[in-house]
């Protein structure tokens, strides 16, 4: 099973995951994703690199409520929401691949930006905001902006 157990039997209406490129757009994601277990049944973060998301949880103090083993995200995405007894699933990505991901599995889709505003959430500066300066709008911007800098950089 995908799912954790969870120890606070949270009962949200909820399943929240976020891609990893977006929870980096943040500027305090453990104080995200604990907020948003207090409206949520399942959170977590989930992205095709396992390492990587057990690296960037363990550095902000955050649990996963999913094991996702070696799934990629798409396959944890599927499991997550066969496993979720939940009426409302959203996902929170970065790219316009995440957004396609979100409509093929069936998930609500919204950008971090999106969801800052929704939640009140902080996001961090463009240049922390994702591995490739993505400011998690699925927008290219992040890439002009280096070309620009490289080109111009006074």
């Amino acid at each position: 099973m995908i799912l954790v157990p969870d120890p606070h039997d949270r009962d949200g209406e909820l399943t929240l995951v976020v891609a990893l490129d977006a929870a980096r757009a943040f500027a305090d994601p453990g104080a995200v994703v604990e907020d948003a277990r207090r409206w949520s049944r399942y959170v977590g973060v989930v992205d095709n690199d396992v390492e990587a998301v057990a690296a960037f949880l363990a550095d902000h103090g955050v649990e996963n409520d999913f094991a996702l083993g070696d799934r990629d995200k798409w396959r944890a995405m599927a499991d997550i929401k066969a496993a979720a007894n939940t009426p409302r699933y959203v996902f929170v990505g970065a790219s316009p691949e995440d957004r396609r991901l979100a409509k093929h599995v069936g998930w609500e889709f919204l950008t971090s930006n999106e969801a800052a505003e929704k939640a009140g959430w902080t996001l961090s500066g463009p240049a922390e905001a994702g591995r490739n300066g993505d400011r998690g709008d699925g927008s290219d911007a992040g890439v002009l902006d280096r070309l620009r800098r490289s080109l111009w950089p006074f």
